[in-house]
């Protein structure tokens, strides 16, 4: 059986622990009079008004609800003349007018808003004509220089800086790209991106406070989704000349730069709004869904968890960081030059270069760090001190013929003068026995 899509809605104002709330509720064809049944049960005041709205013909509930919200996002809506009296605006669904600024546009009847079909006035008139016996004068006149002043056509603001764009995202409107460059994964922030060379980012108010942003194509003069204030930006987008556009495919093609990081080996790219995916194309990425670059992750880049990786210091090959093992005094190496070109100090446990290995007694390996000493006698490294209690150290003796050699050898294979106070290798076995 197929599920109905809701067709309308009631609109209703109930009490609970946390006061005054305003109720929107869904219904179905089939389900209208248990769903009307069931709002009037919860109403405290019976005679409370119970206001249907009913969609019009092609309109889906969510694009109904929007409408029916849209006065709630209008200064009026934090006074309380306009919040307890709902049911004198709900079916007229009063906002900005677009095509006249500083008006409020209204559904006049139920026929004509099944025709979508609006009607500007003045601020003060209409609460004259609808709330009048509510409001004194003096207050008409103060609320409708407050809806004047809040409809007038803000500046509008068009940057192509990167510089520029990144404070607006930063400290305008809140998405999952209002952030700090430092909250994303990639070298920069992801929104620089949008600096040309066709796209451009659109804002009302300063750049480190904006109140409302968004991207557009200046050439083609469209704009996507607004974040922040809707309807104050919308109003300096079409004053401006731009147009809402009506599907994602309208910005097929657009151009935005490339950028590659090269130490986590992706792109550095927004989320989209208007695309799954982008092309490479050189010098930029162009916005196409049939392309292999990844625009909806929230991390700023094109891949969901990217690893850091930079190049090998022996070979040169890009290796994630991960892999990758520091060798002292020559940066870090690959697991393949790692295990090719380095060794383990058995005394400090530092890594090093081959090139650096001496080999000490019994197969001991020692880097530059380690205290050792060379004896030219058994061509050996041994240790001078250490840190480890239960190894053995060795002193080393200085020879007169300007040799090192290790105190054991010394003592088997060479005498000290005790006149002349230098040390000398015996010259024969003969001179070694009689000694």
């Amino acid at each position: 059986m197929q599920t109905q899509n809701p067709v309308g809605l009631f609109f209703f104002r109930h009490h609970n622990i946390y006061g005054a709330l305003d109720q929107r509720l869904f219904y179905t064809e089939d389900s209208r009079r248990d769903v009307e049944q069931s709002v009037r049960a919860h109403l405290l005041d019976p005679d409370a008004p119970l206001i249907e709205v009913k969609a019009r013909d092609g309109v889906d509930i969510n694009t109904l609800l929007e409408e029916v919200r849209t006065p709630l996002t209008t200064p009026w809506a934090e006074h309380q003349f306009f919040m307890h009296n709902y049911d004198r605006w709900v079916l007229h669904m009063p906002t900005l007018s677009v095509k006249h600024p500083g008006l409020v546009s209204y559904y006049q009847s139920e026929e004509k808003r099944g025709r979508n079909i609006r009607t500007p006035i003045k601020p003060g008139r209409y609460l004259k004509k609808f709330f009048g016996e509510l409001l004194d004068e003096e207050t008409i006149q103060s609320l409708a220089i407050e809806w004047e002043t809040w409809a007038t056509p803000p500046e509008l603001n068009v940057t192509q800086d990167a510089d520029e764009i990144e404070t607006v995202y930063r400290d305008g409107p809140h998405s999952c790209m209002a952030y700090s460059a430092s909250h994303f994964e990639g070298c920069c922030h992801p929104a620089r991106v949008y600096a040309g060379p066709d796209l451009a980012i659109a804002y009302i108010g300063p750049k480190n406070d904006a109140a409302g942003r968004v991207v557009v194509w200046p050439e083609k003069k469209i704009y996507s989704t607004i974040y922040g204030d809707i309807h104050r930006t919308k109003a300096a987008l079409h004053a401006a000349g731009y147009k809402e556009i009506e599907n994602n495919e309208e910005f097929d093609g657009a151009r935005i730069r490339s950028i590659y990081d090269s130490r986590l080996g992706c792109y550095v790219v927004p989320y989209l709004d208007t695309h799954d995916y982008a092309e490479d194309a050189g010098q930029y990425l162009v916005l196409d869904d049939s392309g292999g670059i990844h625009c909806r992750w929230t991390n700023g880049t094109n891949v969901e968890d990217p690893e850091p990786s930079s190049d090998c210091d022996e070979c040169g090959d890009n290796t994630p960081d991960s892999n990758l093992s520091y060798v002292r005094d020559h940066g870090e190496f690959c697991p393949h030059c790692v295990e090719t070109y380095t060794f383990l100090c058995d005394e400090t446990f530092n890594r090093h270069h081959t090139d650096e290995r001496n080999e000490g007694p019994q197969e001991q390996e020692y880097g530059p760090d380690a205290n050792t000493f060379y004896c030219d006698a058994t061509d050996t490294f041994y240790l001078a001190s250490t840190r480890h209690p239960h190894r053995r150290t060795y002193s080393s003796v200085a020879m007169s013929n300007g040799e090192t050699w290790v105190d054991f050898h010394f003592d088997a294979h060479g005498y000290h003068d005790a006149v002349t106070g230098e040390n000398h290798p015996y010259t024969s076995e003969e001179e070694r026995l009689a000694a």
